[in-house]
């Protein structure tokens, strides 16, 4: 960028308040750019794949494998319903909603480690939440790459309307990866 161009954006941003609808309106006139359009973002499920064994999941896998060369992925997993059996548990405890959360999600890992030893025989690699930065690269390497479904709300979870069940789970955080990185659903 020239100097010209970051001294207006410097001089919008000073005169500008986070809470000025106005303002900030004027700073949104760019298009977004969609950091990965190529990627498809492929959520295995918990209850309808990982939860119903090797007979749903190894056709699944050899699926993956055989679209490689043609399509990049990037593969988020489910919790099923061992999260579900966590939840029960959970709210017969009183735990809160964060915690069912992080609950849920410790699940969702287990299962995308699953999925990552039966593909790493095939070079995809795995990452964890705070290598998501690194996604891009391993997907340009690798053409996918196995990630954790729960969105990364942990202990900040938003309460639902009713209830303690986390309102965000695996489907919602695949749809934000797709979303942030501007893949296909």
């Amino acid at each position: 960028m020239d100097k010209e161009i970051l001294d207006r954006m410097m001089i919008a941003l000073m005169g500008a308040s986070p809470t000025d609808d106005e303002k900030m309106a004027g700073l949104d006139n760019q298009p977004v750019v969609q950091i990965l359009p190529e990627a498809n973002v492929v959520k295995i499920g918990g209850q309808s794949f990982i939860d119903r064994g090797r007979a749903a999941v190894f056709p699944l896998i050899d699926e993956i494998v055989e679209n490689l060369p043609r399509h990049k992925m990037i593969i988020g997993t489910g919790a099923g319903t061992r999260a579900r059996h966590a939840y029960s548990v959970g709210l017969d405890l009183g735990i809160p909603t964060g915690v069912l959360s992080v609950l849920g999600f410790f699940v969702s890992v287990q299962n995308a480690k699953m999925i990552h030893y039966l593909l790493a025989k095939h070079g995809i690699p795995s990452i964890e939440p705070a290598q998501f930065a690194q996604l891009p690269l391993y997907l340009a390497e690798r053409q996918a790459c196995v990630c954790v479904g729960m969105p990364p709300y942990a202990y900040w979870q938003p309460n639902p309307a009713i209830g303690r069940i986390p309102p965000h789970r695996t489907d919602a955080g695949c749809y934000l990866i797709s979303e942030v990185l501007g893949g296909a659903p």
